[in-house]
């Protein structure tokens, strides 16, 4: 351990995190969800298309969902050891699953804070028939045979991933892509993809509190939150409002990887893309009265380097594909920099690059193998890589027989 590490002390943290209330206007398709910690309040306000499927159950459930993960944002200003729940009860399930997402979604932001978040303590009633946002229990029914998804959501994010679930799953299903953007912005990193596979587009604007954005300003902890989670809700709530069944997420095998330790325990930078989140969402999902869409990845027995081979073929995209978080940067004007030919976007120079074996009908250390295969840096990535090498062979594929037989 360094000296600095050694010298750097713990930050200064808030006392208590509560959630407050959430609302959804039907008309407008806007959910605004608030909260507080130590007396500052934050709101938070999502749109969606609007519509007479915000007044199902099921819609009242997602929404309920999108304020419960949205709230991690806000929690993270000042990580007090506390979370209080307010009016809002929680399942045992719920209870277990949110204490998770933020012991363990806030695994690096705790690292890079000097923070031991373990002792979280989460204040919530636990939910009967009557808690609000939940809808009361459906008399008990013999569980039906499970039917082929017939329409799904696919959240896009211009990446290799997404772009490779979306022609898969479009074989087999009538297929939407789920984007989210700020309000009144859209990326091009997204949108020209997106274009690309000619399919519908089911938006949301996501509306964080402007606090946040003055974080330095104001003297908020900062670090990297679990927004997989957050857009995982989204997704769901979408979903329901657009009458799909199945929300098909592109989380491939090495999500699951954890990325360093951190007091004794394994930290993921990527927990809320990793198994042991899908499973844990899947179980609230499962538990819910109301008809839920269907939630997993497509890729989850996937390596990265089978991802890439995929994508070689898909030759359409390769103008026009971002696997760079810098393409969504804060500041629009910004956005230009993620071009696919500048030199601080996605092509890495020639000599920092990896190859990937060559897939079928394509050359070794093509342009579009070279943009794949990024530098392995500091030698972890370097392991990473080798250790995916040796499973690509022979990883387990438990999800073949859905995304054969669920689509």
């Amino acid at each position: 351990m360094s000296v600095s590490s050694k010298l750097r002390q713990p930050p200064v943290r808030g006392s208590v995190f509560r959630y407050g209330n959430w609302t959804a206007d039907e008309q407008l398709g806007v959910l605004t969800c608030g909260y507080s910690l130590d007396g500052r309040e934050f709101t938070e306000r999502v749109t969606l298309p609007p519509g007479p499927c915000w007044h199902t159950d099921a819609a009242r459930v997602a929404a309920r969902l999108v304020f419960l993960l949205a709230g991690v944002s806000y929690y993270k200003t000042a990580a007090p050891p506390v979370i209080d729940l307010g009016p809002t009860a929680l399942t045992e399930a719920e209870l277990a699953f949110l204490r998770e997402f933020y012991v363990q979604g806030l695994g690096e932001f705790a690292y890079r804070n000097t923070l031991d978040l373990t002792p979280l303590q989460i204040e919530a009633r636990r939910a009967d028939a009557q808690a609000p946002g939940r809808p009361k229990p459906a008399p008990q029914q013999p569980e039906q045979p499970e039917q082929p998804l017939q329409r799904a959501l696919v959240p896009f994010g211009g990446g290799i991933d997404s772009i490779v679930v979306v022609e898969r799953v479009r074989r087999l299903a009538d297929a939407a892509l789920f984007v989210v953007s700020r309000p009144a912005d859209r990326f091009a990193a997204i949108e020209e993809p997106a274009a690309v596979t000619g399919l519908p587009i089911v938006r949301a604007e996501r509306e964080i509190d402007p606090q946040l954005l003055r974080s330095a300003e104001l003297g908020f902890l900062n670090g990297h939150v679990p927004v997989t989670g957050i857009l995982s809700a989204l997704a769901v709530l979408a979903a329901v409002l657009d009458q799909r069944d199945a929300v098909v997420m592109s989380n491939e095998w090495s999500a699951s990887v954890p990325t360093l330790e951190y007091q004794g325990r394994p930290v993921n930078h990527q927990y809320s893309k990793s198994a042991s989140f899908e499973a844990a969402f899947r179980q609230v999902l499962a538990e819910i009265p109301a008809r839920m869409p269907e939630y997993f990845s497509w890729l989850r027995d996937r390596t990265e380097l089978w991802v890439g081979q995929e994508f070689a073929a898909l030759q359409a995209y390769h103008g026009s594909f971002r696997s760079c978080n810098k393409a969504f940067y804060s500041d629009p004007a910004r956005h230009s920099l993620t071009s696919p030919t500048h030199s601080n976007g996605l092509a890495p120079a020639p000599s920092r690059a990896r190859n990937f074996p060559a897939s079928p009908g394509s050359a070794s250390g093509s342009p579009v193998i070279l943009k794949i295969c990024r530098s392995a840096s500091a030698g972890r990535n370097g392991a990473r890589i080798r250790s995916m090498k040796q499973h690509l062979s022979h990883c387990p594929h438990q999800w073949s027989s859905r995304r054969a037989g669920s689509l």
